[in-house]
C-alpha cells in the first residue's frame, strides 16, 4: 500500500503530465472561431464544406499552443525561415518555401516564430470526410 506521501509526490508529477497530455489534444478550428493567439494574425481566405484555406502570420517569437484540428492540414510557408514545427513528436527547425508540411486529423502540432521576421504560412484544411457523397 502507498504511504500518504508517495501518494502526494506521484500525484506532484502526474497532474501536471495530464494537464499537458489534456492540452496536447485540444481540438481546434483552422479559421473562424479559433482562440486569438500574441503575435499571430490569421486571415480565412476560402472556408466552404471541402477546405478552410487560411494566411497565417507569425511576429517574432510568436507560438501556437498545442493542438489537433478534426481534419488533414497542409501547411506550406511562403519563405524559408527558422521556426520550431512540432508534429506528433517530430520536431523541425527550419521550413521550406512551397515544401508542404502535413498534419494528420486529431494529431497535435505547434509552431513558433524562432527567427527575427514576420513570416506566412497558407494552411489548407482538407474537409472532405464532412463531404456528404
Amino acid at each position: 500500500m502507498a504511504s500518504p506521501v508517495s501518494s502526494a509526490i506521484a500525484l506532484t508529477f502526474l497532474l501536471p503530465l495530464a494537464s499537458a497530455a489534456q492540452e496536447a489534444g485540444k481540438q481546434v478550428p483552422l479559421g473562424d472561431g479559433r482562440p486569438a493567439r500574441p503575435g499571430i494574425t490569421r486571415t480565412t481566405i476560402r472556408d466552404d464544406s471541402r477546405v478552410t484555406v487560411t494566411r497565417v502570420q507569425f511576429e517574432p517569437g510568436a507560438a501556437e499552443e498545442p493542438h489537433t484540428h478534426p481534419y488533414d492540414i497542409v501547411v506550406i510557408p511562403l519563405e524559408t525561415v527558422p521556426v520550431q514545427l512540432v508534429i506528433g513528436g517530430k520536431e523541425m527547425s527550419k521550413i521550406e518555401e512551397g515544401s508542404p508540411n502535413f498534419m494528420a486529423k486529431g494529431v497535435s502540432h505547434f509552431m513558433k516564430n524562432t527567427g527575427t521576421k514576420t513570416f506566412a504560412v497558407i494552411a489548407v484544411a482538407l474537409k472532405q470526410d464532412d463531404v456528404k457523397k
